[in-house]
């Protein structure tokens, strides 16, 4: 297994009476530039205070996009069977969610993919995803974007707020959503050919 790794290409050293801007080429620190009192105000748009991602979180660009891991679990699931609703439990395999949002508009889509029983979030992004154990109508196969689930979508003004867990909401929204069929067995999936980073791409 290869670790993903993403370079820096700048960076700031402060020192005892000043700060400086370095760049980055061929792998070594140059074009130092000594930033005024002004300079760093405009890097510092808004004092804020810190808050740290979720253990589960792998990737998040607040309103671009957001990607965490739901461990395996059992659930009880709503199945369309002819025209009635019967609620079973269902085994669900380890899931990747992923919400991202459209260019075109403040709208933002929810998508998922299994992952390996053996998933492990600190050296993820080169790990094979698993085929969908969902109906393809319920998501879709090649991307995981969720199809007629009736997923309620939180507020896109605070769609990716980490204080307020809204990656919960849009997890729980899959669970309490409606499926056409019944899922595959999880211990029948087998993996695709295609990695976490691929996937993230879509």
């Amino acid at each position: 297994m290869t670790e993903s790794t993403i370079e820096a290409t700048q960076s700031i050293m402060i020192y005892d009476d000043f700060v400086v801007l370095y760049d980055k080429k061929d792998g070594n620190w140059c074009n130092p530039r000594p930033l005024s009192q002004d300079d760093i105000k405009e890097l510092i748009v808004e004092a804020s205070t810190p808050y740290p991602l979720p253990p589960n979180m792998i990737w998040y660009e607040e309103y671009k996009m957001m990607i965490w891991h739901s461990k395996p679990c059992k659930r009880k699931i709503s199945v369309r069977v002819n025209h009635d609703w019967v609620t079973k439990y269902y085994h669900h395999p380890g899931l990747l969610f992923k919400v991202k949002r459209l260019d075109r508009a403040d709208q933002d889509n929810l998508h998922v993919t299994a992952v390996a029983p053996d998933f492990d979030p600190a050296y993820c992004l080169d790990q094979k995803v698993y085929h969908s154990p969902y109906a393809s109508h319920d998501v879709e196969a090649l991307t995981g974007r969720m199809g007629n689930c009736k997923v309620m979508c939180p507020n896109p003004e605070f769609a990716y707020d980490l204080e307020g867990s809204q990656w919960k909401i849009w997890q729980e929204s899959f669970y309490a959503s409606g499926f056409n069929h019944f899922p595959s067995k999880r211990n029948l999936l087998k993996p695709r050919n295609m990695s976490i980073i691929e996937w993230m791409e879509l």
